[in-house]
């Protein structure tokens, strides 16, 4: 018997910078949003790092400087133009 694996990554449909309230850092922000045809929009919080996907909260990685990182993956990807 052979495992076979795929891997599923659909490319963005738009993308959208967009100014508005963050529930958890409970201020007005920026926001990194990427819209995708089936699953929604995919959401990064520039001042906090926090993430939405599809409308749920996203937890973040139990490590020191997460946020940080989270934003700077959000900015690093905004600038490529990729998913």
């Amino acid at each position: 018997m052979s495992l076979q694996v795929y891997i599923h990554a659909p490319r963005y449909v738009a993308r959208h910078i967009f100014a508005g309230h963050c529930f958890d850092c409970k201020r007005r922000t920026r926001f990194l949003a990427w819209s995708y045809e089936w699953y929604g929009a995919e959401v990064v919080c520039i001042r906090c790092g926090r993430h939405w996907s599809g409308g749920e909260w996203m937890t973040l990685p139990s490590y020191r400087y997460a946020r940080r990182d989270s934003i700077a993956d959000a900015k690093a990807r905004w600038s490529r133009g990729n998913t």
